[in-house]
């Protein structure tokens, strides 16, 4: 398990990459001369993270943390230790590439650069073109919302080639949700400065009940049984309208 734990003052900005579940912020030098006599564990838990806050005072979705306090943070949402901003954001795993010389093997060695040397530029350049709070939360919840559409998507691909064959209904809601999300993943993809921070906030709660609907689908026993006729713009409504 590893994580990115990006970190923004008034003064500077900087990255951390653990790569352990666990940072202690007493055991990073720049980290604690910049929150000063305050002292936090971040540790990588299922979808998010567990805060404890050893030393100081913190806020969380506008709820005030104090010393002692464990508190669980969602992976990609913003929080505070005195005036330094915070977001942990889980790193997805990539496959290894063959060792074979041929014409995919050297595609993929080809993306594999590409990828490493936008992680260079993303440690090393972009944290100084951050000039405002918007921003910063911006183009962290694009990385984070990113992730979650390339875990809905292979769930939602799973399920229609594996039990959502066996019904008719729920093989058509998956469609429709999987039709959404490469939509929406392709205007992410091509032109990803149209959505602004308020709309990337409210499509992160929309996958969010996606994925909500998804496990109610793998669980309901009315569409797996795919004897009862439902309508599935209705299903589709309640699920994201609650």
């Amino acid at each position: 398990m590893s994580f990115s734990l990006f970190v923004n003052s008034e003064t500077d900005s900087l990255i951390i990459e653990c790569t352990e579940s666990l940072l202690d912020s007493s055991s990073h030098d720049q980290l604690s001369s910049l929150i000063g006599e305050s002292r936090f564990s971040i540790e990588e838990v299922a979808r998010g993270f567990q805060l404890k806050l050893h030393q100081g005072k913190a806020e969380y979705e506008e709820q005030a943390l104090e010393a002692g306090s464990n508190t669980h943070i969602l992976s990609g949402r913003e929080f505070t230790i005195g005036k330094i901003r915070f977001i942990a954001s889980v790193k997805s795993a990539r496959a290894e590439v063959s060792g074979r010389e041929d014409v995919k093997s050297l595609t993929a060695r080809g993306l594999i650069a590409l990828i490493l040397l936008f992680e260079i530029l993303f440690i090393t350049v972009l944290p100084k073109t951050f000039t405002g709070e918007e921003n910063f939360k911006r183009e962290y919840l694009l990385e984070e919302i990113s992730e979650e559409l390339d875990i809905l998507r292979r769930e939602v691909q799973s399920e229609l080639k594996g039990s959502g064959k066996k019904s008719s209904i729920k093989s058509g809601i998956l469609k429709d949700i999987k039709e959404a999300l490469d939509e929406l993943a392709q205007d992410l993809r091509l032109n990803p400065k149209a959505f602004s921070l308020a709309e990337l906030e409210n499509t992160s709660e929309d996958l969010t009940k996606c994925d909500k609907l998804i496990h109610r689908l793998n669980h309901s026993p009315i569409v797996n049984g795919g004897n009862i006729t439902i309508n599935k713009q209705a299903l589709l409504d309640q699920a994201f309208t609650e």
